[in-house]
């Protein structure tokens, strides 16, 4: 059996270069004297590639290393003496980005344990931008991946530089100074790939936050996402329930005017390596740059929704990512794609979510019921499903017209403009939260009452999921389904008819009852038939019909007075 000892030098020198941690190429080295040989002889070269390995290429080491040594001498300046401020920027000119410095132990340490942090990001932004079907292993390239590191550790640096602690801090608000700070030593690719970065880390924030927050809010999130860094984005990104706590910031109340984390920054470094005008008033992306990840356009790759708006290239979604959803939606957020007023109903939400076997997130819209009436507990009203997860809810949505009896939700699902999507089928991000929330209250009511006796015995609610009174009534909510259409108009035509009808019937009796008064008042004249004038005339004889038709022409039926002629106020009548 062979052994380690039986290798030739040339496979125990690629054993070296194959480890990616100093301290276990250390430890080789010190156990094994042709491993201590072969080192002593490449010292150099083994070294190097270790780091490669470990952190990335020559510009990533360099930006690395770059920003912990100003990190690890930034606190001994006090932020408030100018003179300090001064000394500062005179000692960190020695620390450029130089490729050839080699880390210290610990400055490595700190450096492998941000590679840790930045490998879980490039998953992310191969994900949304290079392969929507990457799972946990990054499908860039080498260069793309060392474009995308080196901006990261070069936003962590700006990140640090406008903290209140900095020293520096002050120099940030004026273009004149911020710039020499930000960005002396970069290439306008090297600023151009620091703030497409930071574009991306923005989007990556936003899809961590509830749809309506980012709709209403005006918070600056790209400049947050500077001044926190991207370790903690990416740990609002891995608890999306934390988003809010991990993102807040106050550090940056000083930049409130630049919102936008200095975007028009672009425009005068762009005019500094002469790629625009000098006389250009607003940014433009000169040809020269290139983004970090360039795809070839796909045709078939396209939202499936024929009107939808996307842009090409955005990101799409079937059955194939569905494990990963957008960030928002997760099978905790998946009520509040309720219709309306529906997702904060005081039954269907506590109970949308027992049926999921998931928290509420927003518990103060599942308060307690009211104790003027006993009601049956959530947790006997219907079972948890086991092990569900958002790919089978998603799965569900589109199977939905195959599972739905009723004609009316039968009738709603042809109506609706997803009708014969499939699982296969691409969606953007928009057209999949808008089929979401068209089908979701249709999926609820079928497995709602398919789960639970008590709930297919309730009546609807007139109103539907548009109800009102659903979101701070709880007996209203208990006692009506609510997981409908609202059929109010039609029940209000049938309802204003049926008043019109029964106030045509009152005119129509008022009519015959002012006819009677008015025979009463001014009764006919005995009719004298034969020239003799008799009491005694037979009802079948022909006399007295011709004097019936003598009083109905001398008094003839009167015809309906009009609704202000009537001895009755109008509005008893109606």
């Amino acid at each position: 059996m062979s052994t380690i000892h039986d290798l030739p030098l040339e496979m125990l020198d690629e054993i070296l270069m194959a480890i990616d941690d100093l301290a276990a190429l250390t430890t080789a080295v010190l156990s094994y004297r042709r491993f201590y040989n072969i080192y002593k002889a490449r010292k150099d070269l083994i070294v190097r590639r270790v780091l490669h390995n470990a952190l990335g290429g020559d510009d990533v080491i360099a930006s690395s290393l770059r920003t912990v040594r100003i990190e690890t001498i930034m606190p001994n300046y006090s932020p408030v003496d100018p003179t300090d401020r001064a000394r500062f920027l005179q000692d960190i000119e020695p620390l450029g980005e130089d490729k050839r410095n080699t880390p210290t132990a610990s400055e490595f340490a700190i450096c492998a344990e941000r590679t840790r942090v930045f490998q879980q990001l490039e998953v992310l932004y191969s994900r949304s931008e290079k392969d929507r079907r990457t799972d946990r292993t990054s499908r860039l390239s080498f260069e793309e991946s060392d474009r995308f590191r080196t901006a990261l550790h070069r936003l962590w640096l700006l990140g640090l530089y406008i903290r209140s602690t900095s020293v520096v801090q002050r120099l940030c608000l004026n273009t004149t100074t911020r710039l020499p700070l930000f960005y002396d030593g970069y290439t306008a690719q090297d600023v151009y790939d620091l703030h497409c970065v930071l574009d991306w880390l923005e989007e990556l924030v936003l899809g961590c936050l509830p749809v309506e927050t980012t709709n209403e809010s005006r918070e600056p999130f790209r400049l947050i996402c500077l001044c926190v860094g991207p370790a903690t984005v990416l740990k609002a990104y891995l608890e999306p329930q934390k988003a809010r706590a991990h993102l807040r910031c106050n550090d940056i109340w000083r930049f409130f005017q630049f919102g936008d984390a200095w975007k028009e920054d672009l425009l005068p470094v762009f005019k500094a390596h002469r790629l625009l005008d000098p006389t250009e008033k607003e940014v433009k992306i000169p040809y020269e740059m290139k983004p970090i990840v360039v795809l070839p356009e796909v045709p078939e790759l396209k939202c499936w929704l024929p009107n939808c708006k996307a842009q090409s290239g955005v990101r799409l979604w079937n059955e194939c990512n569905w494990n990963h959803a957008p960030r928002n939606l997760r099978l905790e957020t998946l009520v509040n794609w309720l219709q309306g007023p529906l997702a904060k109903n005081k039954h269907e939400r506590p109970l949308f979510l027992h049926f999921l076997g998931v928290p509420d997130e927003r518990p103060h819209d599942s308060a307690a019921y009211s104790r003027r009436k006993r009601r049956t507990p959530i947790k006997d009203i219907l079972n948890t499903v086991p092990d569900m997860s958002l790919e089978r809810v998603l799965q569900s949505l589109c199977d939905l017209p195959a599972m739905v009896e009723d004609e009316k939700l039968q009738a709603y699902l042809k109506q609706d403009k997803f009708f014969g999507v499939t699982s296969k089928d691409l969606l953007c991000e928009t057209c999949l939260g808008d089929m979401i929330a068209a089908r979701l209250w249709v999926w609820w009511v079928t497995v709602k009452k398919q789960a639970s006796a008590e709930e297919a015995k309730k009546e609807d609610c007139w109103f539907g999921f548009d109800c009102r009174r659903q979101s701070y009534k709880p007996d209203h909510a208990y006692g009506y389904n609510h997981a409908c259409l609202c059929i109010w108009p039609e029940r209000k035509a049938l309802k204003g008819a049926a008043r019109e009808e029964r106030r045509m019937e009152r005119l129509e009796a008022e009519a015959l009852f002012d006819m009677k008064m008015l025979c009463e008042e001014n009764p006919p004249p005995i009719a004298d038939v034969g020239g003799a004038m008799s009491m005694d005339v037979d009802d079948a004889s022909p006399a007295a019909a011709a004097a019936d038709c003598t009083l109905c022409v001398q008094y003839p039926i009167p015809t309906p007075p009009p609704p202000s002629s009537l001895r009755r106020p109008l509005f008893l009548a109606i």
